[in-house]
C-alpha cells in the first residue's frame, strides 16, 4: 500500500517490479490519517446529533459546547 519508488537492483525476478507506482497513488501515512479520522467523525457524529434530538423533544435546555 505504499508509494515507493521502484529499487533498482539485479534479482531473478527483474521482470516483476512490486514498488513501481502504478496510476495514481494516494496510499499516504497523512491520507490514510485523514481518513481514519474522518471515519471517526462519521461515527460519533450521528450519536451526537440523535442525542440532541431527544434532548429537544424531551423539553431539556441545551447547551451549547465544543466537539474537539
Amino acid at each position: 500500500m505504499s508509494c515507493r519508488k521502484l529499487q533498482h537492483q539485479q534479482h531473478a525476478f527483474t521482470d516483476f517490479h512490486p514498488l513501481e507506482r502504478e496510476g495514481f497513488c494516494v496510499f499516504s501515512r497523512r491520507n490514510m490519517l485523514k481518513a481514519s479520522f474522518a471515519g471517526l467523525g462519521g461515527l460519533s457524529l450521528p450519536g451526537l446529533q440523535q442525542l440532541r434530538a431527544d434532548a429537544s423533544r424531551a423539553g431539556q435546555p441545551l447547551r451549547q459546547k465544543s466537539v474537539i
